[in-house]
């Protein structure tokens, strides 16, 4: 099984329709095995606490009650078409809280069955509305290291995009490399698409130190993309604006809101 890791890579975003625009940065995550007991012991200065230097604290995740993650997850997937047993594996991989600072657009779950299939992933997703939803999804296909699944786009994320189509996942995941694709489709055409690929390095006290900055500047730059990039599609390319739906079933409260939600602007 893939070890604990840091995951460093380039984060892509491309996107087709009504006007063409694409666009990447530097992005870098954490991948741990919740399934694990000896997590209970991260390597300095990586910690479970919310307010610490770097935490992948669960408050942040799923929803903000104080059960572990795995709980959350067995709990969350009850009533999919994921089933998860006790003796499958779950591996999180997620951008953490940094001072205690937080927003996760994705974070990814992925599930793989005691013989190390990967038989599913969970996605969970967060606006700058303060909502949160999770996809669950079996695999399509059978594999030890890559996923396929698909999902109707059931939660409102980007002003620039309404709530239709459907999404394709398909992620690829090794001991020493990972490639995370998900591709939006409306009346089966490619709308948008972003792909997140690149490297695992052992975590580990040296690497968390060495790789300090990524983490940092991935977590505090990503609102700060937002925002730019949502008013360079609003003033500039001048791209059709839709409201914010009502919630659909499986729409929550977002645990761990940024600081765009809390901004009286047109474009959130």
């Amino acid at each position: 099984m893939i070890p604990n890791s840091i995951a460093i890579g380039k984060l892509n975003h491309i996107r087709k329709s009504p006007s063409f625009r694409k666009f990447g940065f530097n992005h870098t995550m954490i991948l741990l095995n919740l399934s694990d007991g000896q997590n209970a012991h991260l390597p300095w200065p990586l910690t479970r606490k919310k307010h610490g230097l770097i935490s992948m604290f669960s408050g942040n995740h799923i929803n903000s009650s104080s059960k572990s993650l795995v709980k959350k997850i067995y709990d969350s997937s009850s009533e999919s078409d994921l089933t998860i047993l006790d003796s499958d594996t779950i591996l999180m991989l997620s951008a953490p809280a940094i001072i205690g600072y937080s927003f996760n657009p994705a974070s990814f779950y992925f599930v793989f069955d005691d013989k190390k299939y990967f038989k599913g992933s969970i996605v969970e997703v967060h606006n700058t509305f303060k909502e949160s939803h999770l996809y669950k999804m079996p695999s399509k296909s059978e594999s030890t290291t890559k996923f396929e699944g698909f999902n109707i786009k059931q939660f409102h994320v980007s002003p620039f995009l309404d709530r239709k189509g459907y999404y394709k996942f398909n992620f690829s995941v090794t001991s020493n490399i990972f490639d995370i694709q998900i591709n939006l489709f409306q009346e089966d055409k490619f709308i948008f698409g972003s792909r997140y690929k690149g490297k695992f390095v052992t975590l580990s006290t040296k690497n968390l130190i060495k790789n300090l900055p990524r983490l940092i500047l991935t977590v505090t730059l990503t609102e700060i993309r937002i925002l730019t990039n949502a008013a360079m599609i609003f003033f500039i390319r001048k791209m059709p604006f839709f409201e914010k739906p009502d919630r659909l079933e499986g729409t929550n409260d977002s645990p761990a809101v940024g600081f765009i939600s809390r901004l009286k602007i047109p474009f959130k």
